[in-house]
């Protein structure tokens, strides 16, 4: 049972944003049914709930609510909500995330997180990290929540 539900229209617009756009950053906190926008800084995933789709899978809306649900019970963070088109994999990503003002910061947070990118919401630049263990590149076997991806 989640204790936070967002309704099905908002669902549809994340869902939409995610397959048109390739992305979003929402706030969940601000007022009012629709999810707003966050228009400046860096985006930095991994701060709480994170769930990917298998390649070439769009994330089902139970899905998200899913994860907006989760978001929503870990109080440590504001609850803003990243997603993601990863077009080297094909993978939607969808996972609460922080933004800061300084690229230098968030790359040395999402390291820490172990990241594979950054976006930067002004210039509209993904920054990929590097890593020497290669981190980035996961299986293409490897267990991204399947259960929740449906056909894009």
């Amino acid at each position: 049972m989640l204790n936070y539900s967002m309704p099905r229209a908002g669902l549809l617009y994340l869902q939409r944003m995610l397959r048109e756009e390739h992305g979003f950053t929402v706030n969940l906190e601000s007022p009012g049914p629709w999810p707003v926008k966050v228009t400046k800084g860096i985006v930095v995933g991994g701060a709480g709930i994170t769930i990917v789709s298998a390649p070439g899978k769009a994330l089902d809306t139970a899905s998200i609510n899913f994860a907006i649900d989760q978001a929503f019970q870990a109080p440590h963070y504001a609850v803003i909500l990243g997603g993601w088109l990863d077009t080297k994999t094909e993978r939607q990503w969808l996972d609460q995330v922080t933004i800061h003002e300084e690229l230098d910061e968030a790359l040395a947070i999402a390291r820490e997180r172990s990241e594979l990118a950054v976006y930067d919401l002004g210039s509209k630049v993904e920054h990929r990290i590097v890593y020497d263990e290669n981190i980035a590149s996961y299986p293409d076997d490897y267990d991204y929540h399947e259960r929740f991806a449906t056909p894009l």
